[in-house]
């Protein structure tokens, strides 16, 4: 599922592959692919990361034409943060079960 702003402001869920992309008067339009500096700015990392991600395959992306033009579909984009945040979550919860036993020996 997929989330842009609304006339308000707030985030409201499409259905759709894409997102909404502000065009002026409270008005947006559909998107369905971003640019490699759209993700940067999104994730809020430098362009050259993202180019690594989209060459390493981490990051599915289509070229458009020659010459770089690389698009990244929103969908693919959700789903690279989704894993991401998964493998934040599964990180933290090894750190934690390796500290709470270390915890339990030192105090046994």
């Amino acid at each position: 599922m997929l989330r842009a702003h609304d006339d308000g402001g707030e985030l409201s869920t499409i259905g759709q592959k894409g997102w909404m992309m502000p065009f002026g008067g409270g008005k947006f339009v559909f998107m369905r692919f971003m640019r490699l500096d759209d993700v940067a700015d999104e994730l809020d990392v430098k362009l050259s990361l993202v180019r690594n991600l989209v060459k390493t395959g981490e990051l599915p992306a289509i070229q458009v034409g020659g010459r770089g033009m690389w698009r990244v579909e929103r969908e693919d984009f959700e789903k690279y943060i989704d894993r991401q945040r998964e493998a934040a979550r599964a990180a933290a919860e090894k750190y934690r079960s390796e500290h709470e036993t270390e915890e339990k020996q030192d105090s046994a």
